[in-house]
């Protein structure tokens, strides 16, 4: 995620990061990530950040819509920051880019895709397809290739009208205009949307390139 956000940034943002431990994406790992949350809320005030944004969306997938509510509500009050979840930033994006079926690579499981498919249909949003790449290592999704996530990008849009690529730790948002360009649908990553809800209604420069969301 870090690199992707200092990537796509423009004139005048800094991104300052806390993190979380996560080795695995086991429940008890990715809810025990949550733990570390008010210590590094802390840190992130404490360089007088503007918006703080809560980077792991499959934690939220793990613990559903009312979880993630909570968090949010918890690091806004601890911060007095407003905060903004990839899972929430990204259902608003792939609304704002308009109506119809949505297409989604994942990196995970067919566990985790049940939780991603879930999650999006229950905010109303209409996924036709949801194809993982089946990688259970944290690792092996920050490593996974162009040719990997093209090879399932392929399937999932045949009968999209938007492709959603999940996971803030997919390295993804260099591939976004050049799947908008040979499929001509919109494209929606976590990384970009949540730095394109983040910048909202911000007096900055465009961020240039990276997809229609921008």
């Amino acid at each position: 995620m870090e690199p992707e956000l200092y990537q796509m940034a423009p004139k005048g943002v800094s991104i300052h990061s806390a993190r979380m431990q996560l080795k695995d994406f086991t429940q008890k790992a990715l809810l025990r990530m949550v733990d570390d949350v008010s210590r590094e809320t802390e840190l992130l005030s404490n360089a007088n950040v503007d918006v703080i944004i809560y980077g792991c969306s499959t934690c939220s997938l793990v613990g559903g819509v009312d979880w993630e509510n909570v968090l949010a509500q918890q690091i806004e009050f601890n911060s007095g920051k407003r905060v903004v979840t990839v899972n929430r930033a990204v259902v608003k994006a792939i609304n704002r880019l308009g109506d119809g079926g949505v297409g989604v690579v994942t990196p995970y499981d067919h566990a985790l895709n049940s939780l991603e498919r879930d999650y999006l249909e229950s905010h109303g949003l209409d996924v036709v397809s949801c194809i993982g790449m089946g990688l259970l290592n944290p690792e092996d999704i920050g490593h996974a290739s162009e040719k990997e996530i093209l090879s399932a990008v392929r399937i999932a849009i045949e009968y999209a009208d938007i492709l959603y690529l999940s996971c803030t730790n997919l390295p993804a948002v260099q591939l976004i205009e050049k799947i908008e360009s040979e499929y001509t649908v919109p494209v929606v990553t976590g990384n970009q949307a949540a730095l394109w809800s983040a910048l909202e209604d911000q007096d900055l420069d465009r961020v240039v390139g990276y997809g229609r969301l921008f």
